[in-house]
């Protein structure tokens, strides 16, 4: 990574956390106010403190498959501020060979705003990092592309229903000369139905999309319906999760997807 975005990295993370540490009490650790549940696919718009454990499996196509291992550890300083950290470890396996290797770490700061509060509305927007800790030979991440991506996000909330959009642009930055810029748009909605305390359905809809770069424009749609519960009655901070995405266009990066979550809210 470049020295200018490592100490970009370093100075926002110190001047962020000490302003909001500054106004940090116990009970803003709860879920006061308006506060919007997590969907499996889509990243949630209220800062949390929880970590996170995913599984994903997908079929790419009929030759080669991937599993992926995602830990991530988000610290809310309040309720309208977070930083988080995820860690992902990717095995590919494929009829010609296998590899594995850590791919790029993310680093996230994520804001709230609540103005629109009393109308049941949250607007959200922040900015993640991805640091380059892949592998380029193996094609999981990169060992010196570092993603900078900005997000805004808005949630609405009505009765038993939760209502997320979130949208994310990616710049790489650091590539090599002569290398193509080739910028990602990201378009995600999410409806969470409250079926009960215990028991949320989830159906979130996603585009994905090159909007320029050597290889043209391209998008892929994808849908992707799932669950989540509460399964223990006395550790309510536990949530497992379960999804499926697939595809809707012919642009695709794979065939099916399976979402496998675990949270743990404190």
């Amino acid at each position: 990574m470049s020295k200018p975005i490592l100490l970009f990295i370093t100075l926002l993370t110190f001047a962020t956390g000490y302003i909001f540490a500054q106004g940090y009490s116990e009970e803003e650790e709860h879920h006061e106010g308006l506060h919007f549940s997590h969907p499996l696919f889509t990243e949630s718009i209220s800062p949390d403190t929880k970590f996170r454990f995913d599984y994903q499996y997908s079929k790419i196509d009929d030759n080669t498959k991937s599993s992926e291992l995602y830990l991530e550890y988000e610290y809310a300083f309040n309720r309208a501020f977070s930083i988080a950290v995820t860690a992902p470890y990717v095995f590919i396996s494929s009829t010609q060979n296998s590899m594995s290797n850590l791919g790029n770490i993310e680093l996230s700061f994520k804001f709230a705003n609540y103005v629109f509060e009393h109308s049941d509305v949250l607007l959200g927007y922040g900015l993640s990092f991805g640091l380059p800790t892949g592998n380029d030979s193996k094609g999981i991440g990169s060992s010196y592309v570092t993603d900078l991506e900005p997000f805004f996000n808005m949630g609405y909330m009505t009765d038993d229903f939760e209502f997320t959009f979130f949208s994310t642009f990616g710049i790489p930055a650091n590539l090599h000369k002569g290398e193509s810029v080739e910028n990602d748009l990201n378009l995600q909605l999410a409806t969470i139905y409250n079926i009960t305390y215990r028991l949320q359905g989830v159906l979130e809809f996603n585009r994905e999309s090159i909007i320029n770069g050597n290889a043209g424009s391209s998008a892929g749609w994808y849908i992707a319906p799932g669950i989540k519960v509460v399964p223990f009655n006395s550790i309510d901070k536990i949530i497992l999760g379960l999804g499926v995405r697939l595809p809707l266009s012919n642009s695709k990066d794979f065939n099916s997807q399976v979402l496998f979550s675990m949270f743990y809210h404190f």
